[in-house]
Formats: C-alpha cells, structure tokens, sequence
C-alpha cells in the first residue's frame, strides 16, 4: 500500500498564536479568524509531472528534479487574462506518494477580492534563490518578472548540481470559468507543468569489441562557449500551450531563446568547462559526461558556436576532435550548414565510439529533450 507523504506549514497555527499573545478574548480571536475567513478562499492546486514512457522523452534523475519546497524557495502567483499580477497564493499543504511521483497537491487560502473575474492565470516559480521580485503589485506583467534583474541566475559552479546548486524553473497555467465561493474549496483541475532553465548536455563514450580500442578513453572532455548568465523564465510564455503540447514533438518546449541582452557573451572564445563523469563503465559503454548550462546561440553567428574537444587517452591517438550541435550523417560526420540552438529544458546526447581508429558522432532527433519529473524535498 502506498503511503502519501504531507508537507504542511504553520500559517494558521502561528496566527492563532499570535491572537491569543495579543490578550485579547476567546471572541476576538474567534471574530478575527472569522474575519479571514469571510476575505479569502480555499484552493487547491495540482503540479502535475510529465510521464516517462513515451518515446523521445526522458525523465531526468537526482538534483535535475529537485524542488526546494520545504526551504520555501518557491512563489506561486495568480495574474489576470492580460497576465497583470492579482495576488499571491501562499500553500498551507503539500501532499504527493512515495510511490506514484506524478501529481503533486497543494492547497491554500487567496484573498476573495482578486477574483472578481473567472479566467485568470497561476504562475509558478522555484529554485530562483533570492531572486524573487519584493515588491511585486498590479503593475507587474508575467513579462516583467521573465526579464527582472532577479530572473537571472548564473552557471552553475563547476556545472555539478546539489542541494545548494539547484536548476531554476517556470510554469503557467490558464484557468477558465472558475467561481469562487467561500467556505467551498475551489479545486483547479488542470495541471501546472514546469520547464528547467537549462539544458543537458551529455557525452557517452560507447564500448568497443575490437580489442586495440578496449582501454580507450577520454583523457578529458571539455565544453566550450557557454553563456556565464541565463534567465530562470522563458519570455512571452503567457499559458501551458506555450509550451506543453502533450508530447507533439517538434512543438513540445520553447524554441525561442531568452538571452540576456539578446545575444551570447562577447568573451566565449576560450571559455570552457570540464564535463563531469556522472556514469562509469557499464554494458555497452565507457562512461557518461554531462554539463548543465544556460540557451545558446548557435545558429546567428557563422564561427560564435558551441562545442566539445574532446582528447582520448588511447595510445595512437594523439588528436583532439570536436563534437559540434548539429546533425550528424550515417559516417559521423557533422553538417555545419544545421547548427542547432541549445534550449532550455532539452537534452543534448551525443554518443561516440572509437571505428577504425577515428571518433564516430552519432546523434537522434528523439533524443534531444528531457521531460519533467519532480521531486519536492520535504526534510
């Protein structure tokens, strides 16, 4: 039997105990509670994450899914059908399964006042760190928190994630002909799904049979031109069918990119990072590397691109070779007229083998996109 696992904060509890330090009475206290009561509504809200068996798509592992709802490293907003702010929701509980990870409940209280009006949006941000905006109101535009100085987050230090080193993200979520009533919970059936702010980039060196290749191995592997900043929000994402079409390849995610001062850094020249192993030997490969980093622009500039050099520590081979986004023909070889942009929440694999004494690239259209499972950390 599954056992579901809650999360629940303190607000009623810590407000009641506040009344009662004020001295005031059993019928103040009771008046003012009433009071909340009467000015907000109950909702319930779901976060949905992506199931993990349809071809094309994979679920990421450990830290590529972990939410810091428990350090409150979060904020969920309602915004109007013209994506102005109305208020913010602020969930009292949290409930998910231990053994089924694919919904996420929460529920809460909102003020009555901002729903003079059924269709309106939810907008969910998390792992943002500090940057959240402090002095948000009905000014502000879905736009305007996308683009604020505090949606940007740097490149990860040595590109490894933890606990302290999370991968932001951004959801939203139309809702339509919703009335709500006090002392009803209204229950949001829709779901909201999230996107990572970055993207997966990773290397598998493939097992050899023919034994002069079977020590091979990367001596390094390292990724050059990447940008030092990203934005933790796509831009112009105002509803779910932005970017969520139910597994339609090709219209899945969001293919424009969101840089800042729309465009690469000028210094990526010599810029690089060293791939991380994350995987070591198992049937059928070597070992597995991977960088997380923020969009790139590939596609503008005819020398500003993306790549990995990598050098085999093999014995007769003394070159370096490059591993370039792009499609790759049935010999491996690199068509530089289909450079492709590195996007927020794709995976970008590339396996490689040692044939004949030359690096095979080989790369599949289905596999550059990771899908959405996600872990709330509770302790």
């Amino acid at each position: 039997m599954s056992k579901a696992k809650t999360y629940s904060y303190l607000a009623g509890a810590l407000l009641a105990a506040a009344l009662l330090l004020c001295s005031c009475s059993d019928d103040t206290v009771q008046e003012e509670l009433e009071d909340l009561q009467t000015e907000t509504v109950q909702v319930s809200l779901r976060i949905q994450t992506r199931a993990t068996t349809h071809d094309g798509y994979e679920a990421g592992i450990g830290y590529e899914n972990y939410i810091n709802i428990a350090g409150g490293d979060y904020r969920i907003y309602f915004f109007d059908a013209d994506n102005h702010y109305l208020t913010t929701f602020e969930p009292e509980s949290f409930v998910w399964d231990d053994d089924d990870k694919t919904v996420y409940s929460m529920s809460g209280r909102v003020e009555l006042s901002s729903f003079d009006q059924d269709d309106f949006k939810i907008v969910m941000l998390a792992n943002w760190g500090g940057g959240y905006p402090s002095d948000i109101d009905e000014s502000w535009t879905i736009d305007d928190i996308c683009t604020a100085e505090c949606a940007q987050f740097n490149s990860f230090s040595s590109f490894t994630l933890s606990e302290d080193n999370l991968i932001p993200f951004f959801g939203v979520h139309e809702y339509q002909g919703y009335k709500f009533i006090r002392d009803l919970t209204t229950v949001l059936d829709e779901p909201l799904t999230l996107l990572r702010a970055v993207a997966k980039v990773e290397v598998i060196l493939e097992a050899n049979d023919d034994e002069a290749y079977e020590d091979a191995n990367f001596e390094y592997i390292r990724l050059y031109r990447y940008n030092s900043k990203g934005y933790c929000a796509p831009f112009g994402v105002y509803k779910q069918d932005d970017y969520d079409h139910d597994y339609t390849w090709n219209l899945d995610f969001v293919d424009d990119l969101h840089l800042l001062g729309d465009a690469n850094d000028e210094d990526t020249e010599d810029k690089y990072v060293d791939m991380l192993q994350s995987e070591e030997s198992s049937d059928g490969i070597v070992g597995k590397w991977i960088a997380y980093v923020p969009e790139y622009d590939n596609t503008s500039s005819e020398d500003d691109y993306s790549y990995i050099e990598v050098k085999l520590n093999y014995k007769k081979y003394d070159e370096t070779d490059h591993i370039y986004f792009t499609q790759y023909d049935s010999n491996g070889l690199p068509d530089m007229t289909a450079m492709y942009d590195i996007h927020r929440n794709y995976l970008y694999r590339f396996r490689v083998s040692l044939v004949d004494g030359y690096l095979r690239i080989r790369t599949e259209d289905w596999e550059n996109t990771f899908d959405n499972v996600f872990e709330f950390e509770d302790q």
